[in-house]
This record gives C-alpha cells, structure tokens and sequence, in this order.
C-alpha cells in the first residue's frame, strides 16, 4: 500500500505490554526517480522518532529497535517521507497522488530467544 502525503499512520492495539528488545519491521520501497533520487522516511512510534529510512525504488527490509522505556499497548506508527510530490509536481506523468513509500509489511517482532531462535512475529 503507498503512504500518501506527509504522514502515514497506522494504530495498533496489544493485548499485551511488548517485551524489551522488540524491533517494528517494514518492508517497503519509494517513489524514486530521476527528478525524486533520494527519500527517507522518518518512522516515529507514540510521537517517538525511532529511525529513518533511507528509501529504495526496489522493496527492502528495515527493522528498527523500539525504545526501551515504551511502555504502551497502544500505538499510533506514523511512516513521515521526506519528499512527497507527486510525479506530476515533478513533471514526470499525469499521476497526481503524492506517494513516498509503498509499505508492504509492517509488523513487531520479538528478540530472538537464545541462539539461532526465532523471533516471531507479536500479534
């Protein structure tokens, strides 16, 4: 799904507190181009910045820590790209939707537990 505009938000609700060492995994890509070479997406959690995204046109995985103090169930991730205008602002095509990142997965993930563990995904 593309983030449109400057911000994109997604709320989340758990029915449990997050354990220490959980990481917010994405997968995603940008709107690159010639005219658009570089974005970045600034991923904040809870009006937290936790990291930045440095953006690709071919889809990637970012996993980004979540602080150690986040002592939440509920959680409002906001996706922020640095330069959303659309290609027709940048003279490119017609299209006039303002996309900055395609997000394909967004999920938390638990610290893996001993060696060679799998972390898990939180539901």
């Amino acid at each position: 799904r593309w983030a449109t505009g400057d911000a994109s938000i997604i709320y989340l609700r758990l029915s449990e507190r997050i354990p220490e060492g959980t990481r917010l995994h994405v997968r995603g890509g940008g709107a690159i181009s010639p005219r658009r070479p570089r974005v970045v997406a600034e991923v904040r959690i809870n009006q937290r910045s936790i990291g930045e995204m440095p953006l690709e046109s071919e889809p990637r995985d970012y996993d980004l820590p979540l602080p150690r103090d986040l002592d939440a169930t509920t959680f409002e991730i906001q996706i922020r790209p640095s330069d959303f205008r659309s290609a027709k602002e940048l003279g490119e095509s017609e299209d006039e939707r303002q996309l900055g990142m395609a997000v394909l997965e967004l999920s938390l993930r638990r610290p893996a537990q001993g060696a060679g563990g799998d972390p898990g995904t939180i539901r």
